[in-house]
């Protein structure tokens, strides 16, 4: 599901926050009980709550009074015997609350007291922050803590309680994005009052399970210490680095800001390594994670440094890096391997962000990319990475929010080996209904083109706008890596996009395409699928037609069409349809998206099908695309022989004179390999003068996914139909028995 993936979206969490806290009392309860959560690596500001109030001015009391109850405007904070002193002042008499009895922290933690309840409990305080102070029951122990939200600067309208005070604080119990508080500014009778003075609690001494996020609830707004450990990321962001265990090397908790900062965290100093004896603080909970959060310089207590040498074990010094298992991206992507397992993973870089970059298998198809955090700054340690390069990289797998992970920057085998520079990959084209939620996860991260997009919001708020397919289907698009240069300026409702490209990110529960560049969205006329003759509102019947007048141009581009042929190949994501008859123009590639089969049945070859959908030109390819299809319709009506290849010369699949046969099933015959290898699944063959690309998009050829294909080989023949892509045509077989080598 952020993660470090999303920053710049998740720093816009904060702002939320901000307007909550300045809604009024029914809206903000109901955007409480609405935002339980995220979905990306957090953003805070440092603080367990990042609220704002609107702080009430004190009045001046002119006749002061002593009642049994308390002021919720008080002049001075004072308190005579438990009581706070009131009165009527100059613009009228202030507005008094009467103390409700006293219940525990332990019974609002443990879930006796009703959210949005008025409460009232005793406890000692254990630390303060600019907008609230954290107390805890002074008999300690699990679920005896909590953080009273107060409001900023709070002291000019409450007492100002320190470390040791014993308190009595009255609010509103809520969750706040799953933080249990009191709250004193959204309260009707809010109060709070010093009974005295006393000293500071002990931390309670836990272990790093004992706060591991899946167990850790119970330890929330406590006071605690951990002890021997170190730095395993020097900085999280936003005030925080994160240590580990040093009795395991395997947990981990993030140590925040919010009342103290490290001064070597201040300092850009603090390194991976260092030791700390104790580290103590409350235990908060904001944006997804448990954090310590330490008071001031005493809650550190310094410890041995280890120097991070890339060591194996903790107890010896091979002077060599751990290594991880050496796995494949779609393995982990198809769950393979635990969570938490050190993984060695090799891809080529799609797209690179100020914390990560997106690593994609160079094969492509589902299942073939990872995000992978590295941390800020990472170009410090690991050097300069751009789009294109190879990598080799030893990293922690975790599900961060959701978001599967390669975590480089907080793991013991962290190691980034860079290859250099191979050709970037292009994208795999996607049906918009493949990326909803529910269907996207075969595609997270996996740099993806959709097609034939209308902008339906142009700004949804924190760098994302909206787009829908011709059938309706949502896409997000999102400022990670590039905002669109009309977004903000001319971006509107209506705005066309024959495509968009980028990786696909998860991030607070919306899978969204982040683009890198301008060049990344194809701008188009906009379709609105209304009669050529007048605008009925009504959409295009499809217009009967034949492959050949769809391929020789005779049926322009965005016409809604029917067309009947045989299927002579099937892909994980269309098919190659043809006219019986064969010849030049007779094929066509038919996009039906990603696990079609859900929708239209399986489909074989010899299927003789009619098909309804959209003609479109996707990168110079004449496509019949269903997913873009306001009616589309695939109709099986029987079966026949396949039709026999055409048999070609090398020279007439030169890019120059190739055209008329694209999509189209041929053969060309005595050939021999002429490059090996030309990447992506691509080889090349030559009968002495013009070369042919084979491609892999149904199958690979045994020898070549074998890696023993050598320069020379020879072949009788070899069949498929006839693609376009990336500039390139390319035979596509569709089996072993379309390579026929010779003997």
């Amino acid at each position: 599901m952020t993660t470090q993936a999303d920053w710049a979206n998740q720093r816009n969490l904060l702002m939320e926050s901000i307007m909550l806290r300045f809604a009024p009392l029914p809206l903000a309860l109901a955007l409480v009980l609405g935002a339980c959560g995220s979905d990306d690596k957090e953003t805070d500001t440092g603080d367990v709550t990042s609220q704002t109030t609107v702080t009430t001015t004190p009045t001046t009391t002119t006749t002061p009074t002593t009642t049994a109850t308390t002021s919720t405007t008080t002049t001075t904070g004072t308190t005579t015997t438990g009581t706070t002193t009131t009165g009527t002042t100059t613009t009228g008499t202030t507005t008094t609350v009467t103390a409700l009895p006293l219940d525990t922290i332990y019974d609002i933690q443990g879930g006796l007291i009703s959210e949005l309840s008025e409460t009232r409990f005793e406890g000692v305080v254990t630390g303060t922050a600019y907008i609230g102070l954290w107390v805890e029951d002074a008999n300690q122990g699990q679920n005896s803590g909590i953080w009273v939200y107060a409001g900023t600067d709070w002291t000019l309208s409450w007492p100002n309680a320190v470390i040791g005070d014993v308190v009595q604080v009255q609010g509103t119990y809520i969750e706040f994005s799953d933080l249990t508080e009191l709250d004193l500014v959204g309260s009707s009778a809010p109060d709070l009052q010093i009974m005295s003075s006393g000293p500071a609690l002990v931390p309670e001494l836990v272990t790093m399970a004992d706060i591991d996020a899946a167990v850790a609830e119970p330890w929330e707004a406590v006071l605690i210490q951990v002890t021997n450990v170190n730095v395993s990321d020097p900085d999280l962001g936003f005030g925080e680095f994160q240590v580990t265990d040093n009795s395991t090397g395997a947990l981990t908790v993030s140590v925040d800001d919010q009342m103290y900062e490290h001064p070597e965290y201040a300092a850009s100093t603090l390194v991976n390594g260092r030791g700390f004896d104790s580290i103590a603080g409350p235990l908060n909970y904001s944006f997804g994670n448990f954090k310590i959060e330490p008071r001031d310089a005493a809650d550190y207590v310094d410890g041995p440094t280890i120097i991070d040498t890339g060591l194996t074990g903790m107890t010896g010094d091979t002077g060599l890096p751990p290594i991880g298992i050496a796995a494949s991206i779609y393995d982990v992507q198809q769950g393979i391997y635990s969570e938490n397992t050190d993984l060695l993973l090799s891809g080529v870089v799609t797209g690179v962000t100020n914390n990560g970059v997106f690593l994609q298998d160079p094969a492509g198809g589902q299942h073939s990319a990872i995000w992978v955090y590295m941390g800020f700054d990472f170009e410090l340690t690991w050097g300069t990475i751009a789009i294109g390069d190879s990598l080799d990289v030893n990293g922690t797998y975790v599900e961060f929010n959701d978001l599967t992970e390669l975590d480089v920057g907080g793991s013991a085998a962290a190691n980034v080996v860079n290859n250099g520079a191979v050709t970037p990959l292009m994208g795999e084209i996607v049906a918009a209904s493949d990326i909803q939620v529910g269907n996207a996860e075969p595609w997270e991260s996996v740099l993806i083109i959709t097609e034939n997009l209308t902008v339906t919001n142009p700004d949804n708020g924190f760098g994302e706008w909206s787009l829908a397919s011709l059938v309706g289907n949502a896409v997000i698009v999102d400022d990670l890596m590039h905002t669109y240069s009309t977004f903000g300026v001319s971006l509107a409702v209506g705005d066309y996009f024959d495509s968009v490209r980028g990786p696909l990110n998860y991030s607070f529960g919306n899978f969204k395409i982040e683009p890198r560049d301008d060049l990344d969205f194809v701008v188009g006329a906009p379709d609105t699928g209304l009669m050529p003759t007048g605008d009925t509102g009504m959409p295009v019947a499809p217009v009967m037609s034949t492959i050949y007048d769809v391929q020789d141009g005779t049926v322009i581009e965005n016409t809604e069409v029917t067309v009947q042929g045989v299927v002579t190949g099937v892909a994980y994501n269309g098919v190659y349809l043809q006219d019986p008859m064969g010849g030049q123009y007779s094929g066509v590639w038919v996009y039906l998206g990603s696990s079609f089969e859900l929708t239209y049945g399986p489909l074989l070859e010899g299927d003789i099908v009619d098909i309804s959908g959209l003609v479109v030109e996707f990168s110079s390819l004449t496509e019949i695309d269903t997913t873009a299809s306001v009616a589309p319709a695939v109709t099986v009506s029987g079966a026949t022989p396949v039709p026999a290849a055409e048999v070609l010369a090398p020279a007439d699949l030169d890019p120059a004179a190739a055209e008329p046969w694209e999509g189209v099933l041929v053969t060309v015959l005595n050939t021999t390999v002429s490059t090996a290898d030309l990447g992506f699944g691509e080889w090349g063959i030559s009968d002495g003068g013009n070369e042919v690309r084979v491609d892999d998009q149904m199958w690979d050829y045994s020898t070549h996914a074998a890696g023993t294909m050598a320069t020379g080989d020879a072949f009788d023949s070899i069949t498929g139909p006839l693609n376009y892509s990336f500039g390139n045509f390319k035979i596509e077989p569709r089996y072993e028995a379309d390579v026929v080598a010779t003997p």
